[in-house]
Parts: C-alpha cells; sequence; structure tokens
C-alpha cells in the first residue's frame, strides 16, 4: 500500500490533464521504490509552499498523471547527485510513457525534495516540458495495461543509459534525438528530421549508402511493400532536406500545393510511429537489446539473412491501423 513515509527523499514529475482509465485511482508500485500516481500526493503543508507560491500551486493543481521516486534519508534534501538522481528516475518513467504514445496533456512539472518528521521540503521545482502532441493526435485513456509496458521500456531505458562508455552510445544518441523530438515545438520539419535521426541510430546505415540502406532496412519494422519502400524513402528525403537546411516541404512538391502540407503533417505522424515502435521494441526486448550494444553488435545483427532477422526483431508494425487508432485528421 502507498505511504510516502517520513524520511524518504523523493524525485517527482506530475502531469496536469492527462486523461486516465477511471479505474485507476490507487497509486501503482513498479518497484525499487517507484510509483505511478494518479492524484497529488502531498500535503499543502509543505515548508517552503509559501516561498514556492504559485509555482507548488501549479505543479499540484489538476494533476492526474504523475511518477514518483523514492529513497530513505533522514536529513533535508539538497541539490546532490542522489536527489537529483531520483527526480531524473521519474521523469525517464514518464519519457518510458511518452515512447508508448501520450495523449494531449497540460502543464508538467518536476520537482524533489524529502519527506521529514515535520512535513514535506521541496528543494527543488519547476516545468520539466513542454512536451509536445501532434496537432492530429487524438485523446485517450492512460490504462494499466499502459503503464506496466511503460515499466518495461523503463528498464531498457536505464540498461541503455549506464550501460557503460563504450555500450549503447549509438543509442543513447538515438534517444537523445527522440527527447529533443518530442520537445520540438517551433519547427514541425526539425520534429520529422530528429525522429527519423533517432530509427537511424537502430539503422545504422554505413556512409555514402544512406538512403539505399535506410529504404531497406526501415522495412523490417514496416513490412516489405513497395509502399512502404517508398515511404522509407520519402521521410529520409524529408529528414535530409532539414539536415542540410532546406525547405522540407520542396520534397513533398508532387503533392501539389493544396494537398502538400496535409502530407506533411501526414509523414510527421509517421515519424512519431515509427519512431515509437522502433524504440518501445528495442528498449523493452530484453533478448533484443544486446544486438544492439555496440556498433559491431549492430552490423552483426543486419548482416545476418532476413529471416534471422525477423525471428529476433518481432513482428512488423502495422502503420495504417496504428494511425488510424492515434490520430484524428481534419476531413
Amino acid at each position: 500500500m502507498f505511504e510516502l513515509k517520513s524520511n524518504t527523499r523523493f524525485g517527482c514529475v506530475l502531469v496536469s490533464g492527462a486523461r486516465t482509465a477511471e479505474t485507476l485511482r490507487d497509486p501503482i508500485d513498479l518497484g525499487d521504490g517507484v510509483w505511478a500516481l494518479f492524484q497529488n500526493p502531498f500535503s499543502p503543508t509543505d515548508k517552503r509552499a509559501q516561498e514556492l507560491g504559485r509555482l507548488w500551486s501549479e505543479a499540484l493543481q489538476g494533476a492526474t498523471l504523475g511518477f514518483l521516486a523514492t529513497a530513505p534519508s533522514s536529513s533535508p534534501p539538497t541539490d546532490d547527485p542522489d536527489t537529483k538522481r531520483l527526480e531524473q528516475v521519474a521523469i525517464d518513467s514518464l519519457l518510458a510513457l511518452m515512447v508508448l504514445g501520450m495523449p494531449p496533456h497540460g502543464r508538467v512539472m518536476r520537482m524533489r525534495g524529502a519527506v521529514l518528521p515535520d512535513g514535506e521540503w521541496v528543494s527543488s521545482i519547476g516545468p520539466a516540458g513542454p512536451f509536445v502532441s501532434h496537432p492530429w493526435a487524438r485523446d485517450f485513456e492512460i490504462d494499466e495495461n499502459r503503464i506496466k509496458r511503460s515499466r518495461e521500456v523503463f528498464q531498457g531505458w536505464q540498461v541503455v543509459s549506464f550501460g557503460g562508455e563504450h555500450s549503447y552510445v549509438r543509442l543513447r544518441k538515438g534517444l537523445g534525438a527522440w527527447g529533443r523530438a518530442i520537445r520540438e515545438r517551433e519547427d514541425a520539419g526539425e520534429q520529422l528530421h530528429l525522429y527519423v535521426r533517432s530509427i537511424e541510430a537502430v539503422l545504422k546505415p554505413p556512409i555514402a549508402k544512406t538512403k539505399r540502406t535506410v529504404k531497406e532496412r526501415m522495412q523490417l519494422f514496416l513490412g516489405r511493400c513497395p509502399q512502404c519502400r517508398a515511404l522509407a524513402e520519402e521521410l529520409y528525403d524529408l529528414r535530409s532536406s532539414v539536415e542540410h537546411l532546406n525547405a522540407w516541404e520542396d520534397v513533398l512538391g508532387t503533392y501539389g500545393t493544396v494537398r502538400s502540407g496535409a502530407v506533411a503533417l501526414e509523414r510527421s505522424a509517421q515519424a512519431e510511429l515509427i519512431a515509437g515502435y522502433v524504440w518501445e521494441r528495442v528498449l523493452a526486448t530484453p533478448s533484443l537489446l544486446p544486438y544492439f550494444r555496440t556498433d559491431a553488435d549492430i552490423d552483426a545483427f543486419w548482416s545476418q539473412n532476413e529471416s534471422s532477422r525477423k525471428a529476433a526483431w518481432g513482428h512488423a508494425l502495422d502503420l495504417n491501423a496504428e494511425m488510424k487508432a492515434r490520430y484524428s485528421p481534419p476531413s
């Protein structure tokens, strides 16, 4: 049973306005001192509430989802590495959930501190986002199965993050690109560019053969068909246009002026879906993750015959079905 006990340090991230299943009321124990929350877990009597003022109120008001990472402590918190690490665990838990898809939501706030015998003490508080929802994103409920699946993604995320100086270097860079993509608010082309770059961490196309290799290898994710190959090529061309500081819309000129804007949004949604699918599969599949530990391991994975790669990877993404389920383009 959940209880935020005295002499406990914590890091927390709270999200307002995210829709969760009505059955989710009580916190879910995710193990290792981490909890999924569905309402504000703190009392309004924090020792620094008056000093924190508006930020404290805004962090707690309307919180419908959050993650809390805890560890024993007998002293007031400072900005020491251990307390910061708890806050990062909470944020990474939210990011792992976002890999699976996140409904539109409001403010995201992070905080760290401790629960002392005479009340809560918050040592730091501030925004953790913003995280950007696609303009076509459908609203949906976060249920317990999604929370538990996100924990599997989180476990793989930790392996990649702390696997050692020479392990998972490429995947860390890819996750960094994905993390920047979900925060990109100003430029839809840059967001698509970052999603495709994050996928390339797993594809590892060789220099001078990048486009051809991306088209070929991405079919492991999408299925082997002419339409899948054409989509992979177009996503690569869009990414390259942005990479070289060109107008990414120029790639879509064949669709005509009227349609090109809608196609651009469709491609950005597809890039978001494919990236989420790839990272969920890699991070939440313990048997698959070692294939991507080093550059040599990745090369060995892609040098296998197609049937061996499919056996290791698993089923392809049903992109059309997921697009219908997750996005609602204007009619």
